[in-house]
Parts: C-alpha cells; structure tokens; sequence
C-alpha cells in the first residue's frame, strides 16, 4: 500500500474516534466537576494542558506534567482534589489502546512512532474539547 493511502487511512481512523473524544471530555467535565474546578483558575489550567500537549510529541511528557499539576499545592485541589487529574491520565492509558488500532488498520504493522503521533493527536484533541465543554459549562473566569 502506498505511503498516500496509509496517511489517508490513518487520517480516517483519527477522525472515527472523534465523537468518543468529545463524550469523554463531556463526561470528565461534569457540571459539578467543572464548579468545583472553577474557582481554582480552572480556564487557565486548561489552557496550559493544551500548552503542554501542542509543545511534545511525547504523551509521557503531559502525563508527567499532569501529575505534576496534581502534586502542586497551589493546584493540587482542582487536578487531584476533584479527580480531574485521575481522568485525564485514564484517558490517556484508552487512547494509547485507539492509537495502536489506528496504526494496526493504516500500515498492518507495528509503528511506534506513528503509534506515538497518534497517541497525542488524541491527546491534543482530548484536551481541546475538554477546554471547550469547560466554556460551555460556565467555567471560565
């Protein structure tokens, strides 16, 4: 298969999974979720996750720095205090099982670096919703 169609392909399977994407920033971000993170520069947290997922490649590198988030005592009640820390890296542990199908159905073979690329496309999109439903929900500042 050529290198066109397999990016084509890969592209398709990205986009499949996008309805789930925003359901599952829409479920982490509950109402009751979201008011408690308000007070607690939620909007500008958020902006920063999206910082941090469009700067790497490396999803390790936004876990890491969530679970930084979630040891901070000047942040530690919005990401660990509400369970919004917990989520996102549960989400992440779900995405990296979508992104090795996506690669599985693109090229039939293990790739790890189009596995990773995939991986924090989700990520990158996960935290992009979530900020989204965030908004919409009354949290911003």
């Amino acid at each position: 298969m050529s290198e066109e169609k397999n990016a084509a392909i890969w592209q398709m399977e990205i986009e499949r999974y996008t309805d789930q994407l925003v359901r599952d920033a829409d479920q982490l971000l509950s109402e009751d979720r979201v008011k408690k993170i308000a007070g607690l520069r939620g909007t500008s947290q958020l902006n920063l996750l999206l910082g941090v997922a469009r700067e790497t490649s490396s999803v390790e590198v936004v876990r890491s720095w969530v679970f930084y988030q979630m040891g901070r005592r000047e942040t530690r009640d919005a990401w660990k205090g509400t369970g919004f820390g917990a989520g996102l890296v549960k989400q992440f542990d779900k995405m990296a099982e979508w992104a090795n199908d996506v690669c599985q159905k693109a090229y039939q073979e293990k790739r790890p670096e189009e596995v990773q690329r995939a991986h924090i496309t989700f990520v990158r999109l996960f935290a992009g919703y979530a900020k989204r439903w965030y908004v919409a929900r009354g949290g911003q500042e």
